[in-house]
């Protein structure tokens, strides 16, 4: 799983619960990646616009859907609303108000899964062409940099799904994913990656084979 963010278009304020914002963008981020517009056509398709919106893609923290996903030229525009009658909705609403108040801009981030990816040794840019979109959350940190930070969540993900559905334990899930490291910073052919870069894009490929794999296993 990944995860990126993005600054909060506008906030409204009816007292609905209501927002708007662009959950994604379709410019190249500061880590060389770069969304195609058409990559979240599948899942807009598949989910008809509603996903769950998390707070900081906590998933015990849900606290709304999507009504509404488009993309125009910008990026995935969002029209969501907010479960007020629950207090982590009505919470994240009341900081969404605050942060307009003092012209704070929050930011959306978005948990996927690359299902198509191209990548140009020249430029260093990874170029998303298909998206498995999870979830959007509203997150305090909109910038770009941020996108790295949470990426060290995939792992945790991992870790949850093999203690919900596979009924490991919390020592045990840890175990099975320290045995699986070497794996999933090596290439095909088992051997470790010389830099730095090579090893994160590895991680980012076999992470996502991972998950795919266990999503499959679990009939996702």
């Amino acid at each position: 799983m990944e995860y990126k963010a993005f600054p909060l278009l506008e906030c409204k304020s009816e007292g609905s619960g209501r927002f708007t914002g662009y959950a994604a963008a379709f410019t190249k981020d500061a880590y060389g990646d770069q969304i195609l517009p058409g990559a979240f056509a599948r899942t807009i398709k598949k989910q008809k616009g509603k996903i769950p919106i998390f707070l900081n893609h906590d998933p015990s923290s849900q606290i709304g859907y999507s009504t509404e996903l488009v993309e125009d030229a910008k990026g995935l525009y969002i029209d969501a609303l907010l479960c007020l009658e629950s207090s982590k909705g009505a919470d994240a609403y009341a900081l969404l108000q605050t942060a307009k108040t003092i012209d704070y801009r929050m930011g959306l981030s978005i948990g996927f899964i690359a299902e198509d990816v191209d990548f140009d040794e020249k430029t260093e840019t990874r170029t998303v062409k298909v998206i498995d979109l999870w979830e959007t959350s509203i997150t305090p940190f909109p910038a770009n940099r941020n996108a790295r930070v949470e990426s060290v969540k995939s792992i945790r993900n991992v870790e949850q799904i093999l203690r919900d559905v596979g009924g490991c334990s919390k020592e045990g899930a840890k175990r099975t994913l320290a045995c699986l490291q070497p794996y999933l910073s090596a290439d095909a052919d088992g051997n470790q990656p010389n830099t730095e870069r090579d090893a994160r894009l590895l991680r980012r490929a076999d992470q996502s084979r991972l998950c795919n794999a266990l999503r499959a296993a679990i009939g996702g």
